[in-house]
């Protein structure tokens, strides 16, 4: 992969559970009779003369935050499935006659309750002309007045 001198790249260390930010710090260019060789030299914190290879690096290297974030949230979600997957698979072999209740769609749940919520808060506001301040589902306030029926 080509690098540019300057240029911040993000490592997913292999020992531990984190992502550092690295920085190309230099080119190394190499001709030899087999052809050319290019290799660079990486900073790694604020040290200015803590520089290695960045072939000695253990870890996984992308050339931006945003890719690692995509591949580390990916593994994340497959490791969250087969745990809830072999879960599941447990539940079927050990307990054949449990009831299992229908697979919900979470964000409808969560737009019914907020509803249900908000006319339950509605219906209880005084029937005054003064405002009263009611905190939405989202944590957001908000001022809600009665409206009088004529």
């Amino acid at each position: 992969m080509s690098y540019t001198v300057g240029q911040v790249i993000y490592v997913v260390l292999k020992k531990e559970t984190r992502v550092y930010p690295m920085m190309i710090s230099e080119q190394l260019t190499r001709k030899t009779l087999e052809g050319e060789q290019i290799s660079y030299m990486v900073r790694g914190g604020a040290d200015e003369q803590s520089q290695l290879l960045i072939t000695e690096i253990d870890g996984e290297i992308f050339d931006s935050a945003e890719k690692a974030r995509v591949v580390l949230i990916d593994r994340a979600k497959n490791s969250i499935t087969r745990l809830v997957d072999n879960a599941v698979q447990k539940a079927k072999e050990w307990y054949p006659s449990a009831v299992e209740i229908p697979n919900v769609d979470p964000m409808t749940m969560l737009k019914k309750s907020s509803n249900l919520q908000l006319e339950q808060m509605a219906e209880s506001v005084q029937s005054d002309d003064e405002p009263v301040m009611i905190q939405l589902p989202d944590g957001k306030f908000g001022k809600v007045r009665s409206v009088k029926s004529q």
